[in-house]
């Protein structure tokens, strides 16, 4: 059998083990509730940052539906401005040359028939201040210039 100490010792022994079990037990509880209340944390800021981009996300779609709807408006004013065009312009001619006044188209006419077809230009030309680069006004101009 055992004697008194010996199982005084072992009961002194199993006690230590037992406060050190239970002291260790405490630090998983608390490292536990600390893990705990950092992820409670984590989970509360990581919500708040998912709401400001929810948030944020929400402001931008609404941005892009009011930009979509004014781009929607800019083409039909577009199509709009294009059909009022198109029904201003129809069945007008737009010449490629100015077009010459009558009487000055006759009076080109008569002074070609009395003087020759390039000397009546360059006539009426001359005395209504007609720019005449195909019958040679520029011409006289400068050679008048030259000799001055």
């Amino acid at each position: 059998m055992q004697s008194v100490s010996e199982s005084k010792q072992e009961l002194e022994a199993s006690i230590r083990y037992a406060e050190n079990a239970i002291s260790s037990a405490k630090a998983t509880i608390e490292s536990m509730e600390f893990r705990q209340e950092m992820a409670k944390k984590q989970y509360a800021e990581q919500t708040g940052r998912e709401q400001a981009l929810q948030a944020q996300v929400a402001l931008l779609e609404e941005r892009i539906a009011d930009m979509q709807s004014e781009m929607n408006a800019l083409e039909e004013r577009v199509e709009y401005y294009d059909k009022q065009f198109k029904e201003m312009t129809q069945g007008v001619y737009a010449p490629t040359m100015p077009v010459i006044p009558k009487d000055v188209a006759l009076a080109i006419f008569r002074e070609g028939s009395k003087l020759g077809a390039g000397q009546g230009l360059m006539g009426l030309c001359e005395r209504y201040g007609f720019e005449c680069r195909i019958h040679g006004i520029d011409d006289v101009e400068a050679k008048g210039s030259a000799s001055s």
